[in-house]
């Protein structure tokens, strides 16, 4: 009941802040009704929006960090295995079972993508071994991701939207749970966030460099999650393809995208052919390709799809949104993203694939057609995964994410007096503040 109640708060906001009436709504029917008129104004930024910016992206950074040491009270089961990988890493230049600097760690038999551990490694270099050595990788990408998320965004919808954007990872119960861990999974999200964002700004600038930038994100984040060797090469192969339909890409901006990309990949290639039995496992000076106790490649598998559609609490947007049953995931007193929200969540999604199809006939690649592809390769993925749970499938939250700042931004640009009333309550958060310091 309680989540009917929430919905339903949600759906008053966006009639209230529409003032929506039934004959206007049947003369307008539904296009009217959801009509965005984005504001298009990415080249100015405005001192005011500075200060929003700064203001939230510094709170994001002190709401993570603080009591980063006891809450949640460590550690994970895969937080203990990738710490002592780090801590050996660190002091010896090999994990813990001898193999020096490898691509891919053993962990407890399964395996574990290497990339935070690299991370969590330097900063134990740096800054001697803690639990805050440990999580203090989670954080800082947490808060580069959503500043390269909100840079994106202003560039497709305007200030508004970009400190929106940044708002909601303040509050919402994903951006601040998977931040406080030091789980390789978890890195996936920012890490795809950061690369897409690159991306989309190399094709809007047109600049050769910048795809050579977009392609050593993509590499890296190759080895945050094993789930980025699929979704990865699916993402940019419907990117390209658009791409090349709408003239927005060269061959020399493809280059320079595949070589970075390529070249970080190789040792991934060879870790695959090592665990598939084609080759031996490599042990070299410099780098080790070892061959997994428990190889976990069979775990994605099309039977899996019927349990995770079902009209139960293994339905998959069910687990993403609500509750996985896993309780350092998320709180199901709360879901995901705010039970609330979930009616704005849907109405972004129609205003971004409806301003996605526009691009589209007028043949212009756009955040909205990436954010698009990202949702339906995610889905389909975490379709085919056995018990889907939101650590597995959090690269879904990067257009979750997207879809309802689009919502909120919508709202937002109907009502002035909402306007209003955000830029009262955020001058006087700001005044607090100031006071408060």
């Amino acid at each position: 009941m309680r989540h009917i109640r929430e919905i339903a708060i949600g759906l008053l906001i966006i009639v209230l802040s529409l003032r929506l009436d039934l004959i206007g709504l049947a003369k307008t029917a539904v296009k009217k009704c959801f009509r965005s008129e984005a504001e298009k104004n990415p080249d100015e930024i405005s001192f005011p929006y500075v200060i929003a910016i700064t203001f939230l992206a510094v709170s994001f950074a002190i709401l993570l960090l603080y009591k980063l040491d006891t809450v949640p009270a460590p550690y994970h089961i895969d937080e203990i295995g990738m710490t002592y990988d780090a801590l050996s890493i660190a002091r010896y230049g090999v994990d813990r079972f001898l193999y020096k600097y490898p691509v891919y760690l053993i962990n407890f038999g399964g395996g574990q993508s290497a990339l935070y551990a690299y991370l969590a490694a330097l900063c134990i270099k740096l800054f001697g071994y803690s639990v805050i050595t440990v999580r203090i990788p989670a954080v800082l990408m947490s808060c580069a991701a959503a500043l390269f998320f909100a840079h994106a965004m202003r560039k497709e919808y305007g200030n508004a939207s970009a400190v929106i954007l940044t708002g909601l990872f303040c509050v919402l119960p994903f951006s601040i749970m998977h931040s406080r861990w030091g789980l390789d999974c978890y890195l996936l999200f920012p890490m795809l966030i950061i690369s897409c964002s690159c991306f989309i700004t190399a094709i809007k600038s047109n600049k050769t460099w910048q795809f050579a930038v977009s392609g050593l994100f993509f590499g890296l984040t190759l080895y945050s999650y094993a789930l980025s060797y699929l979704i990865v090469p699916i993402l940019l192969a419907f990117c390209i393809l658009i791409l090349f339909w709408t003239g927005q890409i060269k061959w020399k901006h493809l280059f320079a995208l595949g070589i970075p990309l390529f070249i970080l990949a190789s040792p991934l290639l060879l870790f695959l052919a090592v665990n598939n039995g084609i080759i031996e496992e490599i042990r070299t000076p410099f780098i080790s390709i070892p061959k997994l106790p428990g190889y976990r490649g069979g775990e994605i598998n099309l039977h899996n799809i019927a349990g995770n559609v079902k009209f139960n609490k293994l339905n998959i947007f069910y687990r993403i949104l609500a509750y996985d049953g896993m309780p350092y995931n998320v709180l199901i007193k709360y879901g995901t993203m705010f039970y609330f929200t979930l009616p704005l969540l849907l109405w972004g999604t129609f205003l971004s694939f409806k301003n996605a199809v526009k691009e589209l006939r007028n043949r212009v690649f756009s955040l909205d057609i990436m954010m698009i592809i990202l949702f339906f390769t995610g889905t389909g993925i975490s379709l085919m995964l056995y018990k889907t749970n939101i650590s597995r499938a959090n690269e879904l939250f990067i257009p979750l994410f997207y879809f309802l700042s689009v919502g909120l931004l919508a709202v937002y640009q109907k009502e002035k007096q909402l306007q209003q009333l955000l830029q009262s309550f955020l001058s006087l958060i700001l005044g607090s503040f100031i006071v408060t310091i």
